[in-house]
């Protein structure tokens, strides 16, 4: 399995293959209670390593307070995602219980992200 089909495979699984709401339009830079993470290179060529790394956009991703901090998430998950399909090192191809982790762990970040673009601005 190729990087991007892995890098793509994260994305829908996080998205829970519909798009976020709209935000709406803001004057100033988001704020939030949750500092963003520097998007570190990819170090190793793992699977393991990528599932270590969602299981961190999850854990992030659910505790988010606001809007904000989700955004700043996201942006983070995105810029890691295409450093993966930008990166020349090869995957192993990931066994089915990984990929059903892997799901999962999409699943766990939609909802939380969900929840909260859910609530109220």
């Amino acid at each position: 399995m190729t990087r991007a089909t892995i890098a793509f495979a994260v994305l829908i699984a996080a998205c829970g293959g519909k798009a976020a709401p709209p935000s709406p339009p803001q004057n100033k830079a988001p704020e939030s209670t949750q500092p963003a993470a520097t998007v570190e290179p990819v170090s190793s060529s793992s699977v393991e390593g990528v599932m270590a790394r969602m299981e961190s956009f999850v854990t992030r991703m659910c505790g988010c307070p606001d809007r904000a901090c989700a955004e700043l998430v996201q942006k983070d998950m995105t810029d890691w995602s295409v450093a993966i399909a930008k990166s020349s090192k090869p995957m192993a191809k990931p066994t089915d219980a990984m990929m059903t982790q892997m799901t999962e762990l999409g699943t766990r970040y939609a909802e939380c992200m969900t929840t909260i673009y859910s609530a109220a601005p």
